[in-house]
């Protein structure tokens, strides 16, 4: 515990290594095998390519979170969960719970 620098208590040492860039498609055997046994192996450049891009282009993308981001996402939420109970609202309005309640099991 000496070595530690000033108000520091611990040091974390059980942490997984900073993701270097990588090719996601030629590492993973198990998606390589899934694409081939699903009938998809004629998709195989264009999945390496992608997989070459996500796993070093793609990951690189930082997630900027500011206040315009959280309205925006606010927003998002706020329109899908108005949407979704209009449609329920719609779905209530056309269905028959007279018929319904009277009708035996």
């Amino acid at each position: 515990m000496s070595g530690l620098p000033p108000f520091e208590t611990h040091c974390v040492d059980n942490q997984p290594p900073d993701f270097a860039p990588r090719d996601l498609w030629s590492t993973d055997i198990a998606l390589r095998e899934a694409v081939e046994a699903n009938g998809a192996g004629g998709f195989a450049g264009d999945i390496a390519a992608y997989a070459r891009l996500a796993g070093d282009t793609l990951y690189r993308l930082s997630f900027e979170l500011t206040a315009a981001t959280l309205a925006w996402a606010f927003l998002t939420i706020l329109a899908a969960a108005f949407v979704s109970g209009l449609l329920v609202r719609r779905r209530l309005d056309h269905l028959d719970l007279v018929a319904v309640l009277k009708e035996r099991e």
